[in-house]
């Protein structure tokens, strides 16, 4: 288990290189990209943000690689 659940907040998660990728719509509703550490306790309870969108965009899916982070937004309904 990475995290408690919270009502309303859905988090699709990866691991690259000691750290968790997460994709996540906490806080305000919107999704954003953020990390933690996988080290103990809870590694999802201080996220760190990564990639927030713009006004107007909405993260699709996002793909962690050794290197860098694949993003689909939709902008303004269009992908």
């Amino acid at each position: 288990v990475l995290a408690r659940r919270r009502e309303g907040a859905q988090y699709f998660v990866e691991h690259r290189h000691g750290w968790f990728y997460v994709v996540t719509n906490e806080g305000d509703g919107e999704y954003r990209i953020a990390r933690a550490r996988d080290v103990p306790p809870g590694p999802l309870e201080d996220l760190e943000t990564v990639y927030e969108p713009d006004v107007g965009e909405v993260i699709e899916d996002a793909d962690v690689f050794d290197t860098h982070i694949i993003v689909l937004v939709r902008r303004y309904g269009l992908q």
